[in-house]
């Protein structure tokens, strides 16, 4: 036989050859006559009363129904909220998380891990710049680069190319002179070159001797190219006089052929004939 009391219970065994008494307490959970369970946020309470011996994470007093305040979290809310929560360091009362995006250069529920190498801002999500020249390693926080920038490139964060007429780490080598457009930025490098100089950046000067076959070469070119041009238009004079007089020889021979007509040529047409030799004499009026 089983009897229950507030917070235990009494258990009595009684047969022929023995009687005897176990006295014990509620199972964790429950108190009174041990079937009322405790109050939902309680991981334990007191075996006569519903008072909470201890809290589940997140909440205290002495029921359990006060959640912790801002910034705690845990057993007891004995834990702080992660500094690196960007939301005025709230976090779950709980689990400890963080209730919003963690600030810039950390990610992870509870905003604790430091961004990989070349990731930065909040949550990681941004590349640092493949112009840093430390291996694209920067700031989490900012993007800056954490060293020099590679050559050609200037600015915290290396995206600026350098301005017209600089190039190199920082910018401070001078292009030179004799290149006719800015060189490139990383190198140096520029083409075309001013007359009379040659190489990638333009510094070294072309010989005497190969100036002047140059300057020969280019005369030849241009003396060709006008003996062709003069060629062709003699060629267009020509075959026009040739298109002319083959013209004119065709309108004679049909006029002899027309006076080569027995007499019976109606009276019409010597009146073509006349006709068509005044027309000729007035289109050519100066022929022979």
């Amino acid at each position: 036989m089983k009897v229950f009391f507030s917070g235990y219970y009494m258990v009595f065994r009684l047969n022929w050859f023995y009687f005897g008494i176990t006295l014990g307490m509620c199972e964790y959970g429950y108190y009174g006559k041990c079937y009322n369970q405790c109050l939902t946020n309680c991981k334990s309470c007191y075996s006569d009363s519903c008072v909470c011996l201890l809290c589940k994470s997140g909440y205290v007093g002495q029921y359990c129904t006060e959640t912790c305040r801002k910034g705690m979290w845990g057993e007891q809310c004995k834990n702080y909220c992660s500094p690196n929560c960007d939301s005025n360091k709230r976090c779950n009362v709980t689990t400890g998380d963080c209730l919003g995006d963690c600030r810039a250069g950390f990610y992870g529920p509870k905003c604790e891990t430091k961004c990989k190498i070349g990731t930065w801002g909040k949550n990681c999500l941004s590349n640092c710049s493949p112009n840093c020249d430390s291996n694209q390693s920067c700031d989490i926080l900012t993007g800056d680069c954490l060293g020099a920038c590679k050559a050609g490139y200037l600015g915290p964060q290396c995206q600026a190319l350098c301005p017209p007429g600089l190039y190199g780490l920082d910018c401070q080598d001078n292009c030179s002179e004799n290149c006719l457009h800015p060189c490139d930025s990383t190198d140096g490098h520029c083409s075309p070159c001013r007359p009379g100089y040659e190489g990638e950046s333009c510094q070294k000067a072309v010989p005497l001797r190969r100036k002047e076959e140059t300057s020969n070469s280019f005369n030849f070119v241009h003396f060709g190219i006008g003996v062709a041009s003069l060629a062709v238009a003699v060629a267009i004079v020509f075959g026009i006089l040739v298109l002319r007089r083959s013209l004119l020889r065709r309108r004679r021979k049909r006029v002899c052929n027309i006076y080569n007509q027995p007499d019976v040529i109606s009276s019409d047409m010597n009146q073509y004939v006349n006709n068509q030799n005044q027309s000729e004499l007035e289109e050519h009026p100066y022929q022979n």
